[in-house]
């Protein structure tokens, strides 16, 4: 049984097109490039093997060793080492596969690379001096004594064409009796009968919306599609819009996961907190512990916003049973503990599990892991603890390749991807090649031409225009092959173009076309000319189930409110509870800051719930703020965040200040916040529910009268004091009723807004002071304002029982055959809620988020 590896010089190891053209009964029929055919070469002579990421890092430990102040590359390796390690070691590189071993440069024309030459000896000591032509010279003194399994060497470009060192390793394979096969030199005449159209796009997505619609006009009996782009996530995602099969460029969301558990590592063990980092690492394979329960306390994190309050603890307990063995790790989350050997210690097991997933992507994380345990295992005299992220994102690590770049999608047909043009050992029916065309970089690195000129005075060089000549063969045979039928397609006309491409569309006489002129050249029953015309289905306004639904046993207030305003949102989420399982992770916004003042609101009067205690405010707030973010507003300890701590700090502190300030001139003589009302009676319309939720701040006096004060963060558009002026406030209405029909004592109901540090209340407030607005109200007390909202709740519930769902009614328009409360107050109060929605900066509520299965196919009702 023969092996066979078909060998590309030009491509990468992630650019190499699986052969699909192997002998039957053959052990491996491979393709690969020059890393790949190295690494195998290594494993066969059992030379250590390792990994591109650990020589650059290598090289970056040499320089940082031997690399002076007097040395001309100092300002740039201090201001960017990684980068600079990396344009030093493609000259160490580049200088070795001209025949160069460390000697002295005495042409003044070489004097840039002077220094090397007390780092070569040191570099060939580990494993920074591991350059290309150095393995090949390790691999060819192993060889004249080891053998290796291969029969057949195919050489995707001519022999001569390649640098001297690779000639003289084919050549030392020849003699071992292994088979060499040359694919012949490809000129630009090989490719004269190739049918070759260019086309221009208006950028990327234009360009993957015209690759689509052409496969799907011209490929639907195709065996073999090849699409040649760098923009394949684009064009994926326009593929599978036109129901074509995917080219295998679109990463998955494994891979996407798999970038970011190492971050949320690292980030997370440094003090920089990442929730979506965390979510991936509690919800992926990956990780080490029960993923059931992991993702149930991923969605603790993010409904919750923070690591180590009352909800997190609960679940942690839950995953800490069925996984005991990771109670050292998830304890150190929540501490920020920096720990190297426990850090090395989950990033070895996490590379472990890698290993044994038998897909690409996890092999490739598995060996970045490597990279990882070596940066983590420098000293810190030598890299500092804060470098580590920064180092690692240079290196590349988190950074995955595409998936495999060929997916079979069907036993019809497959459909190629591949990164750039390059020789091909299939024919496709059809190829697309997606531009723009950039002058690529060279094999040699960029030096000046004088350079050039002295290095071909003392060694064999292989210059720029060898590396051209071999991308013109490549070029020119991947024509060949694909000339069936090959669209190019440039959608930057503006960008310097690959010479060899200046030269194919010279030859074959290609002008831009644009693809509407395209499509009218198309005599095709697939090319629509004429459609059909319906008219739009008007928008549904009730529902009629004709039986009555279920209501849950609990309500909440904001249950309540959605009965009375929105019914049909109320009964999709409640009654049939669909939810929406994606997990939103939160932003810096209204919502997160307001939950962070609730929550230092709660720890502060918690803690001192009595005037006597409310003292040294600010070294309390001092004290306490850093856990406070951490359990409950986690999105503002990720990186970036420091401003907004700061400002929300302070806004804070002063919203907290101007409480007291108010609760003492007051004579409030308790406040008790976050009052749960879980398992609260609460009677409404008629029927006996289950009470859910809290009550921000319960507001007690000497004389007995209460309060009930809710927090938000502003008051934007007056929403909140139009809602208590028209009598639409009904979740204050229902914690006030929850209240009262608990402790027989109606409590007067306001807000508090923390941004303007604004008290909205009635103009006979219990609470006296600075910033406190008496308003107006439109029932003269609670009591009257809960009989309404009670009246209301009646109505709906009494649709609900019938089976008659009102689609949520932007304009509250009459419908006919809907009953409608007479009581002027109840029509008031409908009214003017929609009439406060329904401005511009509300027009949210002017649609269900379940307007897909109400019917509303659109964003906006009429």
């Amino acid at each position: 049984m023969e092996r066979i590896i078909h060998f590309d010089y030009l491509a990468g190891q992630e650019l190499v097109e699986p052969d699909y053209n192997g002998k039957a009964g053959c052990v491996g029929s491979d393709s690969m490039g020059r890393e790949g055919l190295l690494t195998w070469l290594e494993e066969q002579l059992g030379i250590e093997v390792f990994e591109p990421e650990q020589r650059l890092f290598a090289f970056y430990r040499l320089l940082n060793q031997y690399e002076t102040v007097d040395t001309y590359i100092h300002r740039s390796f201090e201001k960017n080492p990684i980068a600079t390690a990396r344009v030093i070691m493609s000259w160490f590189d580049g200088l070795t596969l001209l025949g160069w071993r460390g000697e002295a440069f005495n042409d003044e024309r070489l004097q840039r690379f002077r220094f090397l030459t007390g780092l070569y000896d040191k570099a060939c000591n580990c494993i920074a001096g591991k350059s290309e032509a150095l393995r090949i010279e390790q691999c060819l003194e192993k060889l004249q004594t080891c053998q290796i399994q291969l029969n057949t060497l195919v050489l995707a470009q001519p022999l001569s064409l390649l640098p001297d060192i690779w000639q003289s390793l084919v050549g030392v394979l020849a003699d071992k009796n292994i088979t060499i096969k040359e694919t012949p030199l490809a000129g630009t005449q090989a490719s004269k009968n190739s049918s070759v159209s260019l086309l221009s796009a208006a950028g990327v997505v234009d360009a993957a919306s015209i690759t689509a619609q052409y496969l799907s006009l011209n490929a639907a009996d195709a065996k073999n599609i090849l699409v040649v782009s760098h923009y394949g996530t684009a064009i994926d995602q326009a593929l599978n819009q036109y129901s074509l099969p995917s080219a295998g460029f679109k990463t998955t969301s494994d891979a996407r996961l798999i970038t970011q558990i190492i971050p949320a590592i690292l980030n997370t063990l440094s003090g920089n907190y990442s929730i979506e980092s965390l979510a991936v690492l509690f919800s992926h394979r990956l990780w080490l512990g029960n993923r059931a329960k992991s993702k149930k306390l991923a969605r603790k994190l993010i409904s919750n916003l923070g690591i180590g309050n009352k909800e997190w603890g609960t679940t942690k307990d839950e995953l800490l049973k069925q996984s005991p063995e990771v109670s050292e790790w998830v304890n150190a989350l929540e501490h920020s503990d920096r720990n190297v050997e426990q850090l090395k210690k989950a990033v070895e097991v996490t590379r472990l599990k890698a290993i044994k997933v038998q897909q690409p992507i996890y092999r490739e994380f598995a060996r970045q892991c490597q990279v990882i345990l070596d940066v983590l295992s420098t000293s810190a005299n030598e890299l500092d603890a804060s470098q580590w992220s920064k180092v690692l994102k240079e290196l590349g690590v988190g950074q995955l390749p595409m998936v495999d770049p060929l997916a079979n999608v069907t036993s019809a047909s497959a459909c190629h991807g591949l990164l750039q043009p390059g020789h091909l050992t299939i024919e496709p029916d059809a190829t697309v090649w997606v531009g723009p065309y950039f002058q690529p970089s060279y094999t040699l690195p960029d030096w000046y031409q004088p350079e050039f000129d002295a290095l071909a005075e003392h060694y064999s060089l292989f210059s720029p225009e060898d590396d051209l000549t071999l991308q013109r063969n490549s070029w020119n045979h991947f024509v060949e092959r694909a000339g069936k039928q090959l669209l190019i397609i440039d959608f930057d006309k503006e960008a310097l173009t690959h010479p060899v491409f200046d030269e194919l569309t010279e030859f074959h006489d290609l002008t831009h076309e644009v693809w509407i002129d395209y499509l009218n050249e198309q005599h095709s029953d697939r090319v629509k000319t004429s459609y059909d015309i319906a008219h739009l289905y008007p928008y549904a306004r009730v529902a009629r189930i004709n039986q009555g639904l279920p209501v849950s046993d609990g309500m909440s207030a904001s249950r309540l409110e959605k009965l009375i305003f929105k019914p049909s949102d109320f009964v999709l989420n409640y009654c049939a509870k669909l939810r929406d399982n994606n997990l939103e992770l939160p932003n810096i916004d209204n919502r997160t800051r307001g939950i962070y003042v609730h929550a230092l609101l709660e720890e502060f009067f918690t803690a001192n719930p009595t005037p006597d205690t409310w003292t040294n405010i600010k070294s309390w707030e001092v004290r306490h703020h850093p856990e406070v973010f951490k359990q409950h507003a986690l999105v503002f300890l990720e990186p970036g965040g420091q401003y907004d701590v700061q400002a929300l700090r302070e806004q804070s502190l002063k919203a907290l200040l101007q409480l007291v300030e108010v609760f003492k001139s007051s004579n409030v003589v308790r406040v008790t916040p976050e009052l749960d009302v879980e398992g609260w009676p609460l009677t409404v319309g008629g029927k006996t529910f289950s009470a859910v939720g809290k009550i921000d701040l319960l507001i007690e006096k000497a004389d007995g009268s209460v309060m009930v004060l809710d927090a938000k963060w502003s008051n934007s558009g007056d929403k909140h004091t139009k809602a208590l002026e028209a009598g639409f406030a009904i979740q204050l209405y229902t914690y006030a009723s929850i209240y009262q029909q608990n402790y027989g004592r109606w409590p007067e109901v306001g807000y508090f807004i923390i941004k303007n540090n604004e008290f909205l209340v009635s103009d006979i407030s219990l609470l006296q002071g600075k910033g406190v607005n008496p308003l107006t109200m439109k029932f003269r007390n609670t009591a009257e304002a809960w009989q309404v909202t009670n009246d209301l709740a009646a109505w709906r519930l009494e649709q609900i029982e019938r089976g008659e769902i009102e689609l949520n009614n932007p304009g509250c328009d009459e419908i006919p055959g809907v009953s409608y409360p007479d009581d002027a107050d109840l029509k008031h109060v409908i009214s003017a809620y929609w009439k406060q929605n329904n401005d511009k900066e509300h027009m949210g509520d002017k649609y269900s988020d379940y307007r897909y299965l109400l019917g509303w196919r659109q964003a906006m009702a009429e």
